[in-house]
């Protein structure tokens, strides 16, 4: 059938017949990339349109887009995705005509362009991919009907789609930069004009979905939900059901299992998850819901599932254990009361068998269930003093049979009867009033970018910066309904209500991107005049006198919003310039933190002079030191200075026994002034490792670094070793025995 009607293969005949023919060696296939006629409106391409066997010198042929196809060299050479006949050649069983499939030339419909208001006008290897992944009856659906190649074509055209999203940010990581305002004019005044000096470069931004900063700045939303409405109420996680019948009924009648269309699991799933949460907005369920948000996750088997999290109106939060005996249950229903109910339970909520029952269960670890089950019997629901829930379960003599094993009331997963009823999968059900919760659904920000903010330690790895575009790339893990559900574009994270991201900076200090094509100079004078969203508030206090009444915080909620479209967390109401902020009770301060304990914001530091003491009795030198530093990166402290001052001996232990040890001088004497010098050091050293220094703390004293060689060379440390008091008592004794001629 390919030799017959595939193109591609016709293009590779020609050369077998060539050697069949011709005794030569010198010669190679062109395979085209562009075409002369669009392949939208016009039949299959002919042999010639595609490829060309060019005999002769080919070695200094300029392939540009093309690909040239020679005899084994023994190397081997990449062919970029975006070729007409790289998907062809790639999977000559789904595409049998050799027909071409995305290049980068192909234009959006002029409808489409106008309706949508467009920017881009050419069609993007996700457009293609999702146009192509469809089913439609006037076609025979070789692609989507292909089994176990289709789940292999998804997945090897998402990593396709990311691949290119990936190298875009790496090719552009020199022409994209940034630096603040002031910065930029130092460097100015400096005399440095170029962008290539200044700025720190931009690895993988915020707006790449998936991305550590993507996810931080979404589990940043949600901690600002929480400000706003408390901890959730509601801890929900649905898993799709691969047995659904809109699921099991499209695949059975076309001879495939769910696996094999992650499309369809997909689209059913992602529609009953759009029904579930408009029934929580809507029919209240629950009660009023005045704000939620769901993460979406892939197991390794492929189904996706979700975890939602939903605030409840203040009258319909649940307070005591009667509360949430109404929406949650965790025990076996009676079958003969409510027999739909037993079943879906008893197929879907029930954990196990594990224990000594079933050793090899996955949630065994250490010869006990990682999940604590079974649960203890219970006959009312409570809340610990933790603030976790036990559910009642109570010894009602019910049982349901699985895998040979007897499972009762205390291996039930906690569930909602109505939601589990309505959608008839695994839906887990969980009281929830504990801010971890957040943090448990991004898990992912909680590993990486969350914690590496605070570490004090050394961020290169084998002296080498770490990639962060190779970091989220390699050994990733990506199943075919993941590859569909992002080739889709459906949202793997979704809240409400909206929440807005407000900027603030210090004065001359707003962040700004640059190309290195442009000079510094330029950069400059064009974004001295450009408002920032704080900038804009300050404007808008000073146009605006109603809105005076108004934090920066409250700001974005009030009517203004729809004039100004500008956006916190500042409390002082009005302001119209930096001054106002640092303006308490008629008197202006010199900085923000003078002016907030003038507010009384900040607490009493001897609560760190206090902690640093009683980490003293088992804690290190070194462990006490990088405390500290933790505690000056985070800007703990109202005045760390005053910390230093009172802690400095406790924080400086251990310098001079190291410094003792690595001179080989266990005679060693240090002053005071040294000693302080030697820590302020060791401070810097951590505080450089995360990008700060002590400059950058204006009541902490600087390091010198002037007489510190001593203390590096043993030769100078030996003749520097000497106890100036006993000198100088000394030569004022032998200076009283000298005679006047002396």
């Amino acid at each position: 059938m390919l030799d017959e009607h595939n193109v591609l293969v016709k293009s590779f005949r020609k050369v077998r017949d060539h050697i069949q023919q011709n005794n030569t060696s010198n010669f190679c296939l062109r395979l085209f990339r562009n075409r002369t006629k669009d392949p939208r409106t016009h039949n299959l391409p002919t042999c010639d349109e595609v490829a060309a066997l060019i005999v002769g010198d080919f070695h200094n042929l300029d392939p540009g887009r093309d690909i040239i196809v020679r005899r084994t060299s023994g190397h081997l050479e990449k062919i970029k995705e975006t070729y007409a006949s790289f998907l062809p050649l790639q999977y000559p069983l789904l595409f049998p005509f050799g027909e071409d499939q995305y290049h980068e030339k192909i234009p959006y419909r002029e409808s489409v362009i106008i309706e949508g208001r467009r920017k881009r006008l050419r069609v993007t290897f996700r457009d293609f991919i999702a146009f192509r992944i469809l089913e439609r009856e006037f076609e025979h659906g070789g692609i989507v009907n292909a089994g176990r190649l289709f789940q292999q074509f998804v997945v090897d055209s998402f990593s396709m789609i990311e691949s290119q999203r990936l190298y875009w940010y790496r090719m552009n990581q020199a022409s994209i930069r940034c630096d603040i305002l002031r910065g930029l004019q130092e460097a100015i005044h400096s005399g440095e004009n170029k962008p290539s000096a200044v700025g720190t470069r931009v690895v993988l931004p915020a707006s790449f979905t998936g991305g550590p900063r993507y996810m931080f700045n979404n589990c940043q939303d949600a901690m600002a939900i929480c400000k706003k409405f408390g901890y959730p109420d509601l801890f929900i996680t649905i898993t799709c059901n691969a047995n659904w019948p809109e699921i099991k009924n499209f695949v059975t009648i076309r001879g495939l299992t769910a696996s094999d269309r992650p499309d369809i699991v997909c689209r059913i799933f992602k529609g009953k998850l759009d029904h579930m949460m408009n029934a929580f907005k809507k029919e209240q369920i629950f009660g009023e819901v005045v704000a939620g948000t769901y993460t979406i996750e892939f197991q390794k088997r492929g189904l996706p599932h979700a975890h939602i999290l939903l605030w409840l109106e203040a009258s319909n939060s649940l307070k005591t254990g009667t509360d949430i005996d109404k929406f949650i249950s965790a025990e076996l229903p009676d079958r003969n009361l409510y027999p739909n109910l037993a079943n879906v339970v008893s197929s879907f909520m029930l954990h196990g068998p594990c224990g000594e029952s079933n050793t090899s269960s996955p949630c065994m670890k250490d010869g006990k269930c990682s999940k604590y089950f079974p649960k203890d019997y219970r006959n009312s629901t409570i809340v610990d003093d933790e603030g976790y829930p036990k559910y009642r379960r109570r010894d009602t003599g019910l049982s349901v049979l699985k895998k040979g094993i007897s499972l009762d009331n205390r291996y039930v997963v906690p569930y909602n009867p109505q939601l589990l009823v309505r959608y008839q999968a695994h839906i887990n059900v969980e009281y929830c009033n504990k801010g971890n919760a957040i943090k448990y659904l991004f898990k992912y920000v909680n590993k990486g970018p969350d914690r590496a903010t605070i570490e004090i330690s050394n961020r290169t790895e084998n002296g080498r910066v770490l990639d962060e575009i190779k970091q989220y790339y390699e050994c990733r893990y990506l199943a075919p309904c993941e590859a569909v559900w992002r080739i889709f574009e459906y949202d793997i994270h979704q809240r409400w209500p909206a929440v807005i991201r407000l900027s603030f900076h210090l004065e001359n200090e707003q962040s700004i991107m640059f190309s290195e094509s442009t000079t510094v100079e330029s950069v400059v004078n064009r974004n001295e005049e450009i408002d920032t969203m704080f900038l804009a508030w300050f404007e808008a206090n000073q146009k605006y006198p109603d809105g005076r009444e108004l934090t920066y915080g409250e700001f974005p909620t009030s009517l203004f919003m729809i004039k100004l479209s500008e956006r916190g967390i500042l409390d002082n109401e009005g302001c119209t310039s930096y001054n106002d902020i640092k303006t308490v009770a008629g008197t202006i301060h010199n900085t923000f933190k003078e002016a907030c304990v003038a507010l009384r914001l900040l607490r009493n530091d001897k609560e760190f002079v206090d902690a640093i003491t009683e980490a003293s009795h088992l804690a290190s030198g070194n462990q006490m030191r990088r405390l500290f530093v933790m505690l000056l990166f985070m800007d703990s402290m109202a005045n760390p200075f005053v910390v230093w001052e009172a802690t400095w001996k406790l924080l400086c232990d251990g310098i001079l026994y190291d410094a003792r040890k690595r001179l080989k001088n266990p005679g060693l004497q240090i002053s005071d002034d040294d000693l302080k010098n030697l820590c302020l050091i060791e401070f810097e050293k951590l505080l450089s490792v995360n990008g700060k220094s002590l400059a950058q703390i204006e009541t902490m004293p600087q390091p010198s670094n002037s007489e510190m060689a001593q203390f590096r060379n043993s030769l100078m440390a030996g003749e520097l070793n000497y106890d100036k008091e006993e000198l100088a008592a000394t030569h004022m004794s032998l200076m009283s025995t000298l005679t006047t001629e002396q």
